[in-house]
């Protein structure tokens, strides 16, 4: 019977695994960070829009009509806010 000696191992090396065909796309890191990173941008891009034209966005809110009229400023004022730090979570 033959016994490898001590200094050779019989498990590969172990490496960060990499999306092949055989994975699922959404296993590859690159594409999870390209998308967190766009969504991201988008969230901050449509946050500060909204901050830069309060009253348009409070209309646009407003002619949705969705929300009662007293929750409609409120939500407008907020929702840019949540877009920003939505998009610092991304």
């Amino acid at each position: 019977m033959y016994l490898a000696p001590s200094c050779v191992t019989l498990t590969p090396l172990i490496r960060k695994p990499r999306a092949t065909r055989d994975q699922p796309l959404f296993a590859n890191p690159y594409l999870i960070t390209t998308v967190r990173w766009l969504i991201g941008l988008m969230f901050i891009l449509s946050g500060v829009a909204k901050l830069q034209d309060p009253k348009g966005f409070i209309m646009a809110v407003y002619n949705f009509r969705t929300l009662p009229n007293v929750l409609v400023e409120p939500y407008a004022i907020l929702i840019p806010y949540v877009e920003l730090a939505a998009a610092r979570c991304c």
